[in-house]
This record gives structure tokens, sequence and C-alpha cells, in this order.
């Protein structure tokens, strides 16, 4: 890749939108000079990388004195950069540090090739226990957000209508294979760990949650079950993905640490 079509390339990145905030002349820094360097060039083609990216963030074709005023802004930029590289403005600063460090792991990042049907039947194989549905229950409800009728629960229990009873609940009277999680989430803690505990088919109550008051019938417990293949395939692909991911930031940290002696407090 030319370093005209390298320039171009980075200038498009989405990165680049908080560059333009505060870190553009970092990037510019890194590909254009070493740091003791007293020499600033601009080329024809970062010249004319510059002017396009200019031209594609307004819309509309820049004129010469246009295309001249890009270049000097970026070399005055470049100036201010290299005096604040000269003063050691870059460290000690916490953001500055922290941005480079991101920018340079996004460098170094590679998208894996996307995996095979056979790498994902393996990873299935090899570790089932990572895609079993989650333990779950489906249960009925009757809610109240503030106090209770009197004689509510023998009601039920006698077979009353229960969805004739209780305030409106956003997610109905019925709630079909809540995980524990998703019971956590909605009702908290302690009211997920009452409902999982219950007996299927018995109205019980009340029961206290972050929401309200309930009086809770079990319908059905799920106890977790591996799914089929092609339901996990998704979740498959992305933890492929991500292994992969992994294991290249790894290699190319290890190849970059051999650049450096590293002395640490027990060495």
């Amino acid at each position: 890749m030319g370093e005209g079509r390298r320039i171009k390339h980075f200038l498009r990145e989405p990165l680049l939108q908080f560059a333009a905030a505060g870190g553009l002349l970092f990037l510019a820094h890194a590909l254009w000079a070493p740091s003791d360097s007293n020499r600033i060039v601009v080329t024809k083609e970062i010249a004319e990388a510059l002017a396009t990216e200019r031209e594609e963030l307004l819309l509309r074709p820049l004129r010469n004195e246009a295309r001249a005023r890009v270049v000097t802004e970026f070399i005055d930029e470049e100036v201010l950069l290299r005096e604040a590289y000269r003063q050691g403005l870059d460290r000690g600063d916490p953001r500055i540090r922290r941005w480079l460090i991101d920018k340079v792991e996004f460098l170094i990042d590679e998208e894996p090739p996307d995996p095979t049907p056979a790498d994902l039947d393996r990873l299935f194989r090899e570790k089932p226990e990572r895609y079993m549905t989650p333990r779950a229950v489906s249960f009925d409800h009757v809610f109240y957000a503030s106090g209770e009728p009197v004689g509510i629960l023998s009601r039920l229990r006698a077979g009353d209508d229960f969805t004739r009873w209780g305030d409106e609940f956003w997610l109905g009277k019925s709630l079909n294979r809540f995980s524990e999680l998703e019971l956590s989430t909605t009702f908290g803690a302690d009211f997920a760990a009452r409902v999982l505990s219950l007996t299927i088919g018995e109205w019980t109550g009340p029961l206290t949650s972050s929401r309200g008051t309930h009086f809770v019938r079990v319908r059905e417990k799920h106890e977790p079950e591996l799914p089929s293949r092609e339901d996990v395939d998704w979740t498959l692909r992305e933890d492929w993905l991500r292994v992969r991911r992994e294991e290249s930031r790894a290699r190319k940290l290890t190849e970059l640490r051999a650049r450096y002696r590293i002395e640490r407090p027990d060495d």
C-alpha cells in the first residue's frame, strides 16, 4: 500500500472522529515523523490525502488556495505537536496515555477469517456446558403496585380467574421461560430466589419485588438443557472469533514486548 493510500486509509478510520476532537496530531506524528526529528516533510501524496479528506468532509472540491491552506494547517499543527512532545506534555496525562494505548491496540488488532462449520461443530462439542439454556420458570402473577385486597390469596386458590385481579403489569400477567437472570433484573434477587423455589401449580403470596406485591403461581420449571447446534450458531461464531482475536493480540503483544528490556520488581 502506497504512503498516500495508507494515510487516506487512516484518515477514514472511525476513530478519526475522536482524533479530530483532540488526537489527530498524535496519529500524524506516529505516521510521518520520529519524535526526535526536526524535519517536517509533506509529500505530494500526503498533501493530496489531506485535501481529499477535507473535500469529503465539506462535500465540495477545494480550490488551490484552500488546498494550500489545508497543508499549512497541517504543518502548524505538526509544529505544535512536536513542541508538545519536546516539552514532555504527552507524559503524565492519563487521558493521552489511554488514547495512545487504545489506538495502538486498534492498529494491531486483526479480524480473523470466518470460522468453518467444522470449526463451530468442534467448539460446540468441546464446551457444551457453555451453551446450555439457563434455568428458567414460567408463571402467572397478580400484581399490585401498592397494597392488595384482603382474601385475594384464598380466592385465587379457590380457582378465581386471576386475570380479573390486580393492576396492569407491563410484561403481562403470564410470563414464560423467565431465566434467573431475567427474574433478578426485572424483580430483584430475593423475588427471583423465592419464585424459583415455589411448588408448581400452587398460588403463593404476597411476594415483594422491586415493582410491588405479587401473588404467584408457577406453571412450569425449565431446567438447563443443551439446545440444538443451529440454535446457538451465532453465539458459537462470536465465541470462536473472540478467541481468535485474543490469540492474535497475545502474539502481537509478545512480539512488541521483545523490543523492550522489561524489569519487574521481583526480577
